[in-house]
């Protein structure tokens, strides 16, 4: 045999080996490193959530393992929840527990792989077989509370029209393809087969609140309406804690900060029944969600104004407000500002309007 001869048939060898080895070497490798690119996509959008600054909105391609799931927790515990109910009812529970080093008094962002679930007296327990880890949000609030229909993805998990709801608590969760009841329970979209579990996701800050989602709207106008209700509530629990300390002890007075959301006020109701009278109450102090700051508009319909908590409850609580220096009188123009110095008058709470 000619050497030219030799040399063809060993360049048409070695061209058919490549052919059959490289891509066999490349779908070996994906398998090989199917957790490295889980591993690095995590640690992305922990940098990525890490770094949001305020209004704005980013997304990125999220490759996870199957039958894995992504929680981000709030700062109020250690433990995500999805809350399932129908008509009140308290429903069915999934709850998953971070770790308590890095999860509960900051916001967190966990992966659990291999998931399984067991029965447990708080409800369905999400176990993480192969491998549960957490980073710590130094200074990211991570969304405490959030329905999932928000964001146009209730129709995958009941019938247009049912009285059933569904909501989590204390933060977010993304899967893969996970067990359809856990899925429905859950209540988190799952990957399409076809998507080679790879699939764009969006992380947005509104407010200084962080969610992360499968659309481009993660935080949805009713959703930012309860995150400001929430903060309002809790600006208003500050302001009754201050008054009830005020009015025993007048050590405990002085100045005080209110910062309620845009649309929230404070209204005292005095004991006269001619000043605010379509409210029907006297001698208390109200939360109230409105557009305006004008109290005569509120006439046709003033229990509509007035915020309620998660039970339904107004948020309002009794007293009496008076104000002046030398000469003292119950407080009457409604509305209390923000900003304000109270003294204790033998027991009474006196805005001092001169201070």
């Amino acid at each position: 045999m000619k050497r030219s001869q030799i040399m063809l048939k060993f360049l048409f060898y070695l061209i058919l080996a490549l052919v059959i080895f490289v891509p066999t070497v490349i779908w070996a490798s994906r398998f090989l490193t199917v957790g490295y690119r889980a591993d690095d996509s995590y640690s992305k959008l922990v940098e990525m959530v890490s770094g949001i600054k305020e209004g704005e909105l980013l997304s990125m391609p999220l490759y996870m393992d199957r039958n894995s799931i992504i929680f981000g927790i709030g700062n109020k515990g250690a433990k995500f929840e999805s809350r399932r109910s129908i008509s009140g009812t308290t429903g069915n529970k999934v709850f998953f527990e971070g770790q308590q080093d890095k999860c509960g008094s900051s916001s967190c962002l966990c992966i659990c792989k291999d998931i399984k679930t067991e029965n447990s007296q708080g409800g369905q327990k999400i176990i993480c077989q192969k491998e549960s880890r957490c980073a710590k949000l130094e200074g990211t609030s991570i969304i405490t509370r959030y329905d999932p229909s928000d964001i146009g993805i209730e129709s995958a998990f009941k019938p247009k029209g049912s009285a059933e709801s569904l909501f989590w608590n204390n933060g977010f969760a993304i899967a893969t393809q996970i067990d359809n009841d856990l899925r429905i329970s859950l209540g988190t979209q799952m990957y399409d087969e076809v998507s080679k579990n790879t699939k764009p996701i969006y992380i947005e800050k509104r407010q200084g609140i962080v969610n992360v989602c499968y659309t481009s709207k993660c935080l949805s106008e009713s959703n930012m309406d309860f995150i400001s209700k929430e903060a309002a509530i809790a600006e208003f629990s500050k302001f009754r804690s201050f008054y009830l300390q005020c009015t025993a002890d007048k050590d405990k007075c002085g100045t005080i900060a209110i910062s309620l959301p845009q649309r929230y006020y404070i209204l005292y109701l005095p004991s006269d029944p001619s000043l605010f009278s379509y409210f029907s109450k006297k001698n208390v102090f109200l939360l109230l969600n409105s557009q305006t700051k004008d109290a005569d508009k509120m006439k046709d319909s003033p229990e509509a104004f007035i915020a309620r908590d998660d039970s339904g409850n107004d948020v309002s609580f009794p007293g009496q407000f008076y104000s002046g220096v030398d000469q003292i009188k119950e407080y009457e123009k409604g509305f209390i500002p923000q900003d304000m110095s109270i003294y204790n008058d033998n027991g009474r709470a006196v805005m001092d309007e001169e201070g």
